[in-house]
């Protein structure tokens, strides 16, 4: 197997620019560059060259063509998507450990700045001397030899020097045979996830994070040197449980991690024509009442998936992006947290689609090799499954269906929450794993869900036994189409951390009750939770009466809360009747 992949590199560097089949293009620039050349233009020259150095360089490792140079910006191809993203990796890394000009360098003509090609420095001596080290565990830890480079820089460059940051954006797509480069929408993509991405961040769009999920393991081995495919095979024979191992060669540390990918959300292209059309509901805008169900959900977009996203593949209208980064500069990712230099005519495509940083107590909790079990410095989330009863009897064609309807509902109630929701995970059998910062926010969403779904457009199978619909004795209706059971749990988590997907996975007690009341509960239809959450939730509710005496707001419609339909009305005057007889007795 290695000689095949040897061969194949081989290929990839005797063929150029590809002429057909799947490439990969990444654009580079720096940021804010053109102010650097207006304020030090005696510096510029030394910037470009390190920097140019140092691409080439990184993309000559990772067996990649030059497609087109514009000043500060490179338009590399591969035809690998696992070659750009070590490229892109390798690159950050170089430049952050890189002594960039002073700025007393301005005006001085005899100082000079070494280039990153020459590798001068004490990180190319240990390379080449690594054979015959007596430090058997340098090879073990990734990471020897990236804090030595980075204890060299730090102590080497003055506290004045330019801070050089590179942007980088990949999208990944298909040359038909006879078609040229120059133009193609795969470039122009690249280019535009570019321009999204701050200073030193690798963001990609959904096609390059398919071909790259896979084998995180071997881009985990990327730093400043290049992909040490050994270290992966060493790491992987240290998992035998051998006593010679044990005991004479230590454990693999905890920098042998794989790279981190983080979902940072889908966002919709808007048209010149749809621009005047779209609306979006205010931030304090309230539940319409109960009667008129006009705040409920009919058919929405059918192209809603297992992750709130299109089943097949992106549409051209919408940007999916990821983040990457190396194990040892996770912790990067939460400067930039969810922010991105979006245009105009980009926007959060819906409620479901939020990225990694905006579920609960991500920004707290640790990431990459810092990985730890999280402390009481993790904020108390609240955590929601949701599932439809009986979801076997439905056929595969008619569980996507009801899939879709389930999550356009989940959309749309977490838009009428102000938008304190994050979804997860969705489970095969039209399960939803959702968390919140706020209980009374999560036991809204669960009121609303259980409203919208009644009210929800489902297919001829979901409106069959059992999914009948039923009214009560006045003609009220009570039930219709899929029924939920809800389980609500609030607690703190034992660690945050990223899934395979790049969404924020919460795992904890808090997690494993609010699953266990929802497998408790009798029958669709049906929330369940702890009771002080539900008080806390009262509450905060009550708390918005405009009466300043409890007794005289019993039963008063809640028009300052969120919503003012029945079962906020039933939950908040349920807190102040105990309030009021806790006073008289």
């Amino acid at each position: 197997t290695e000689v095949v992949q040897r061969l194949n590199n081989l290929k990839k560097r005797m063929h150029g620019l590809p002429t057909s089949g799947p490439f990969t293009a990444v654009v580079t620039d720096i940021q804010g560059w053109t102010a650097l050349c207006a304020q030090f233009p005696e510096l510029s020259w030394k910037v470009l060259s390190i920097h140019n150095s140092i691409l080439r360089k990184a993309r000559w490792n990772n067996f990649g063509s030059t497609h087109e140079t514009e000043g500060d910006s490179f338009t590399m191809v591969f035809y690998d998507a696992k070659d750009a993203v070590a490229f892109c990796l390798q690159a950050q890394q170089m430049l952050s450990m890189q002594p960039w000009p002073s700025l007393r360098e301005a005006n001085s003509e005899e100082q000079s700045t070494h280039l990153m090609s020459s590798f001068e420095n004490p990180v190319s001596e240990l390379v080449r001397k690594k054979s015959c080290s007596n430090n058997s565990f340098a090879i073990l830890n990734p990471l020897s030899i990236s804090r030595r480079m980075k204890h060299h820089s730090t102590t080497s460059a003055s506290s004045t020097c330019l801070d050089v940051r590179v942007r980088m954006g990949l999208a990944s797509g298909f040359l038909v045979p006879g078609e040229s480069l120059h133009g193609h929408p795969t470039i122009d993509l690249a280019k535009e996830v570019s321009d999204t991405a701050a200073g030193g961040q690798i963001l990609m769009e959904g096609s390059t994070f398919s071909a790259i999920k896979d084998v995180l393991g071997e881009l985990g081995t990327v730093d400043a040197q290049g992909m040490h495919l050994d270290r992966l095979r060493m790491r992987r024979v240290f998992s035998w449980p051998a006593f010679f191992l044990c005991r004479f060669i230590a454990p693999p540390s905890a920098a042998s991690e794989d790279a981190v990918v983080l979902d940072m959300g889908t966002y919709t292209k808007s048209r010149p024509d749809q621009e005047q059309k779209q609306t979006r509901p205010a931030p304090n805008s309230s539940f319409p009442a109960r009667s008129s169900r006009s705040f409920l959900l009919t058919p929405l977009s059918p192209k809603l998936s297992l992750t709130g996203y299109a089943q097949k593949s992106a549409s051209p209208e919408e940007l999916h992006l990821y983040q990457v980064l190396s194990a040892a500069g996770a912790e990067r990712a939460k400067g930039w947290g969810s922010n991105l230099r979006l245009k105009s005519r980009l926007s959060l495509k819906d409620s479901l689609s939020k990225g990694y940083f905006d579920a609960p107590g991500t920004l707290a909790a640790p990431l990459g090799i810092s990985k730890s079990p999280a402390d009481a410095s993790l904020p108390l989330v609240t955590t929601v499954f949701a599932s439809v009863e009986q979801a076997r009897v439905f056929s595969s064609k008619d569980m996507r269906q009801v899939e879709r309807g389930l999550l356009a509902c989940a959309s749309k109630c977490l838009d009428q929450v102000q938008g304190d929701g994050y979804l997860c995970r969705v489970f095969g059998n039209l399960k939803l794993m959702l968390c919140f910062s706020k209980p009374e926010a999560a036991l809204a969403w669960s009121c609303a869900m259980q409203e919208c779904m009644m009210a929800q457009a489902w297919p001829r199978a979901a409106l069959k036994e059992p999914f009948k619909e039923k009214r009560d004795q006045h003609g009220n209706l009570i039930f219709r189409g899929p029924r939920l059971r809800i389980g609500i749990s609030q607690g703190r988590p034992k660690s945050i951390q990223p899934d395979h997907l790049g969404r924020a996975d919460y795992h904890g007690d808090c997690v494993n009750s609010a699953a266990r009341f929802m497998e408790g509960a009798a029958q669709g239809g049906m929330i369940v939770c702890e009771q002080d959450v539900a008080m806390r939730a009262a509450e905060a509710w009550a708390a918005t009466q405009p009466s300043a005496q409890p007794e005289q707001a019993i039963g008063t419609p809640l028009h300052t809360v969120q919503s003012n339909w029945s079962p906020f009305q039933s939950l908040s005057s349920s807190y102040l009747q105990v309030q009021q007889q806790k006073q008289q007795k």
